[in-house]
């Protein structure tokens, strides 16, 4: 089952107008989770992915890439299926995941299985256990994956959704120490979802903040881009 969809997206593929599938089920709770009814995988809820396809390959003229996002999409089920199903149809694919397979990843990269890849890493290691319901296993894990991508010749971007109380410049410049320079790294504003619209530990930075922040870690050579997102 998909749990949800959205039918068109032109923000979620770089480049390419896409549809986006959310599968259900993670190994994280974030405590600031933007999809926290995404965190529990429940195979009742959703729409079958025999229709999801159907309607999808009916919009082939108006789309050309599917977004698989969740949750984590490494840990679904279907998630092998599904990806092969859209190859089989001419779909470009991008994976946002969190990086709690890389085995999983280096075999989608190795078979040329998906075009694009998101790796959302959170934060330090003390962030994982902190505030993201994690052990630094699961930080470890993301690491993997980046060393995974660094190696391959992927088209791939790094996240890091901005918190001022998880991530202050001296923690930023630790992140990538050992995997300096990551490609393109995409700093996200952080926004209030309903689940947390009243936890003052959740504070933003403005986007003239990040950009100082950008300033600093380019200078830090973290990575050879650094773009901002904000009111995503």
């Amino acid at each position: 089952m998909i749990h949800s969809w959205i039918k068109t997206s032109m923000i979620d593929y770089p480049g390419r107008m896409a549809a986006v599938l959310f599968l259900s089920g993670c190994n994280l709770s974030c405590d600031y989770c933007h999809n926290a009814e995404l965190i529990r995988h429940d195979s009742s809820i959703g729409t079958s992915w025999s229709e999801v396809l159907a309607n999808l390959i009916s919009r082939r003229h108006l789309i050309d890439a599917v977004v698989i996002s969740g949750g984590e999409p490494t840990l679904h089920p279907s998630l092998l299926k599904i990806i092969g199903d859209l190859k089989a149809n001419g779909f470009y694919v991008k994976l946002d995941t969190n990086g709690a397979r890389p085995e999983l990843i280096k075999k989608l990269i190795s078979e040329s299985l998906v075009d694009y890849i998101a790796l959302d890493v959170k934060g330090t290691s003390e962030s994982y256990t902190a505030m993201l319901g994690g052990t630094e296993c699961d930080f470890a894990s993301a690491m993997d994956v980046l060393s995974i991508l660094n190696e391959s010749k992927s088209a791939y971007e790094v996240r890091t959704t901005l918190i001022r109380s998880e991530h202050s410049i001296e923690r930023l410049v630790s992140l990538f120490d050992l995997h300096k320079p990551v490609r393109k790294w995409a700093l996200q504003q952080f926004h209030h979802a309903q689940s947390n619209h009243k936890d003052i530990r959740f504070e933003t930075y403005s986007l003239t903040e990040m950009d100082s922040l950008k300033q600093m870690l380019l200078k830090h050579g973290l990575a050879e881009t650094i773009e901002l997102r904000g009111n995503y």
